[in-house]
C-alpha cells in the first residue's frame, strides 16, 4: 500500500499497479483527512476496516461507498449527509415521480435537493409513498426563499413544507439567500413581496425593505431554524448562496453551527477564501449548477478556424474518461466526461445533485460512486485544470495566469506556492 498526498490534502491509499494485475480484488481506498471520509471502490479486508475506525475515532466522519450502491455519506455535527444526491427544483410532478422513484429504488440515491420556491414537495411526498416497502427512506433538502426571511415569515415557510412533505420534521432546511437583491437580473423584490398571500405578510415586515436600524432579517431567519431544530421540528439548518462576509457573521451570532452550505461550482473553484473557511469551521460544502461547466458557450466572436477554449478542456476530460474507463477492474459501461466530473467533487468529499430529466443519466451519475479506480493524484490536478478553464470559459472570463493561482492561495491563507 502506498500513500500519496495531493493538493487538496487528501490521502489516497491504494494498492500498487502490479497487485491490481494480480489481484483483481484488490482494495482501493481514498481517505479525505478534511472531510473525514473514506471511500472503497471493492473487496473489503479487515486491515482496511480497522483503518477506516481509526479514521473515525480521531474524529473525522466515516464514509463507505461499496460497490452496488451509493451509500457515500459526510457526517456533520453526528447528522449523515449523502454526498450524491438528485436536484428536483423546479420539475413537475411527472418528472419529480419519475425520477425520484428511479434514483432511489434503482440506485440507492438517498438525498432529494428542492425548495419550497419549486413547489413539488408534494410531489416528492407521493413519489416517496410510492417507493418499494425495502426502499431506503430518502433525506430531503428544502430551502426557504427569501421573501419568507424574518423569523415568523420563515417559521410559516417550514410549516408550510412540513404539510406538503406529508412529515412530522424536515431533514434539512436551508436559507436559499441572503436576501433579495434587485441587481440580479431574475430578481424583483416588490413585485415578489405583492403576490405574497396575505397571512405571509401579516407574520412579519417586507425583508427587502430592511432598514440598517432593523433586525437583520436572514439572521432572524436563522434563529427560526435553530429554534426548530431545537424542536425536533428540523434535523439540520444551512445555508445557500451566502458569501464569506455573511457566513463569518453567521457563525459570530450562530447559537447552532450551520451544517453545511450549498454553493455554485464556482465557488469551489474561484473563491478559495471562502471554501477555506468553511474547511476551517468544519461545514460541509455541497455543489449546485455542477453541470453548468458542460454547456458551451455561443461561437459568436471567434475567428474563422479557431475554436471555443472550452473545446479543448472539454476533450481533456473526456480523455481521462476513457483512460478511467480501461482502467476498471470490473468492466462496464464506458466512463464519460460528466463523471469524471462528479468525481472529481466528491472524491474531494464535496456534494453534489446533479438534476436530470433522464434515468439514463441518472444510472450514469450513480456509477460515479463505485467507479474503481477512481481519479489518481494526477488525475485529480488534470481534471482540476480542465474544469477551471471550462467554468471560466462558460462565463466569458480571461484564461488563468499563474498570478491567478499565486492570489488565490494567499486568499486561502497558504504560504506554499
Amino acid at each position: 500500500v502506498g500513500a500519496d498526498t495531493s493538493a487538496s490534502g487528501a490521502l489516497e491509499y491504494r494498492s500498487s499497479k502490479r497487485a491490481l494485475q494480480n489481484q483483481r480484488d484488490a482494495s482501493v481506498w481514498y481517505i479525505d483527512i478534511r472531510a473525514g471520509t473514506v471511500y472503497r471502490t471493492s473487496t473489503l479486508s479487515n486491515m482496511f476496516a480497522l483503518l477506516a475506525l481509526v479514521v473515525y475515532a480521531a474524529g473525522g466522519a466515516t464514509t463507505v461507498c461499496g460497490s452496488g450502491n451509493i451509500d457515500g455519506v459526510v457526517y456533520v455535527q453526528g447528522y449523515g449527509i449523502p454526498q450524491m444526491g438528485i436536484g428536483v427544483g423546479n420539475l413537475g410532478k411527472d418528472s419529480v415521480s419519475t425520477l425520484v422513484r428511479s434514483a432511489v429504488d434503482d440506485h440507492h440515491i438517498t438525498l432529494v435537493d428542492t425548495a419550497r420556491q419549486s413547489n413539488n414537495e408534494n410531489f416528492i411526498r407521493e413519489a416517496i409513498g410510492s417507493l418499494s416497502p425495502d426502499a431506503p427512506t430518502p433525506i430531503v433538502l428544502t430551502k426557504v426563499w427569501y421573501t419568507y426571511l424574518g423569523y415568523n415569515r420563515t417559521v410559516l415557510s417550514v410549516k408550510q413544507s412540513l404539510a406538503e412533505l406529508g412529515k412530522s420534521y424536515l431533514d434539512i432546511v436551508l436559507l436559499h439567500w441572503p436576501r433579495c437583491n434587485d441587481k440580479i437580473a431574475w430578481m424583483n423584490c416588490v413585485e415578489e413581496e405583492k403576490s405574497l398571500p396575505q397571512f405571509v405578510r401579516d407574520a412579519g415586515p417586507p425583508p427587502h425593505l430592511a432598514t440598517s436600524e432593523d433586525p437583520v432579517p436572514w439572521m432572524e431567519s436563522w434563529r427560526a431554524l435553530e429554534d426548530m431544530h431545537d424542536q425536533g421540528l428540523i434535523k439540520a439548518i444551512g445555508v445557500s448562496n451566502f458569501e464569506l462576509a455573511e457566513m463569518k457573521q453567521l457563525i459570530s451570532m450562530a447559537r447552532i453551527k450551520p451544517y453545511m452550505h450549498q454553493g455554485n461550482i464556482w465557488k469551489v473553484f474561484f473563491d478559495p477564501a471562502l471554501m477555506a473557511y468553511l474547511k476551517k469551521e468544519e461545514i460541509f460544502f455541497q455543489v449546485f449548477s455542477v453541470l453548468s461547466a458542460l454547456k458551451p458557450r455561443s461561437n459568436r466572436n471567434l475567428k474563422p478556424g479557431e475554436k471555443r477554449r472550452s473545446d479543448s478542456a472539454y476533450s481533456g476530460l473526456e480523455a481521462l474518461a476513457r483512460d478511467l474507463t480501461l482502467a476498471q477492474i470490473h468492466p462496464g459501461p464506458k466512463i464519460t466526461a460528466i463523471q469524471v466530473l462528479l468525481r472529481y467533487f466528491v472524491q474531494r468529499g464535496y456534494g453534489v445533485i446533479p438534476r436530470t430529466t433522464s434515468r439514463v443519466h441518472l444510472a450514469e451519475n450513480a456509477r460515479v460512486m463505485t467507479m474503481d479506480p477512481g481519479l489518481s493524484e494526477e488525475q485529480t490536478l488534470e481534471a482540476r485544470s480542465y474544469l477551471e478553464e471550462l467554468i471560466r470559459s462558460h462565463h466569458g472570463k480571461p484564461a488563468r495566469t499563474e498570478a491567478d493561482r499565486i492570489k488565490d492561495l494567499r486568499l486561502a491563507g497558504k504560504t506554499e506556492l
